[in-house]
């Protein structure tokens, strides 16, 4: 008798005190599950942002309309409170008023120049290129997931960032990014 249930004991364990890069792969592959439905035809939604910064006493608050265009990149368009658009289709940073866009060198991102994605960063990685920069945690419910930078130099600038998407279809729900500082910007997308 004792002889059956070290098997079933053993197993019992071993689910319960698994190793963490277990739960981190896991957490890859469900990632890598729900970006694989993402859809390349071009998507449009709006976004509000809200910037929370240490020194200011209110965050600060912005929105507008974002387009998707996988895998060429995105297009933001501030429209409240002041008009600012960051264009990274075509591979190319351009930003400015509407109508105004100027090319921004990769060289003056600093430590952001290491995100995947190209210029549109985690909004338009792979799983691939995610898993590679970052280590994957699961959030505390489906589609959302903690990315922790692996590159010291981008980690000196950026602590981790929340990602949660729509596990249906890929496309990102909300994004908040916490800076190394204390400051963060949460993002929310509604389609």
């Amino acid at each position: 008798m004792f002889r059956t249930r070290v098997p079933a004991i053993l197993a019992v364990l071993l689910s319960v005190f698994a190793p963490s890069a277990i739960f981190a792969e896991d957490a890859a592959a469900q990632l890598a599950t729900i970006l694989g439905r993402r859809s390349s035809e071009a998507l449009e939604a709006r976004f509000r942002q809200t910037k929370h910064i240490a020194l200011l006493r209110e965050p600060l608050m912005s929105s507008g309309r974002v387009r998707f265009e996988l895998p060429d990149g995105l297009r933001w368009e501030v429209v409240d409170p002041e008009p600012l658009v960051v264009d990274t289709r075509g591979g190319v940073l351009r930003t400015g008023r509407p109508g105004e866009l100027q090319e921004i060198p990769a060289a003056m991102l600093g430590p952001f120049a290491s995100l995947p994605g190209g210029f549109s960063g985690v909004f338009g990685a792979s799983a691939r290129e995610i898993a590679a920069a970052f280590d994957v945690a699961a959030g505390n419910q489906p589609g959302a997931f903690r990315l922790t930078p692996k590159d010291p130099g981008l980690a000196r600038a950026l602590d981790s960032i929340e990602l949660e998407l729509i596990p249906a279809t890929g496309v990102p729900r909300r994004v908040v990014l916490f800076e190394a500082g204390g400051d963060r910007s949460e993002i929310e997308i509604f389609e």
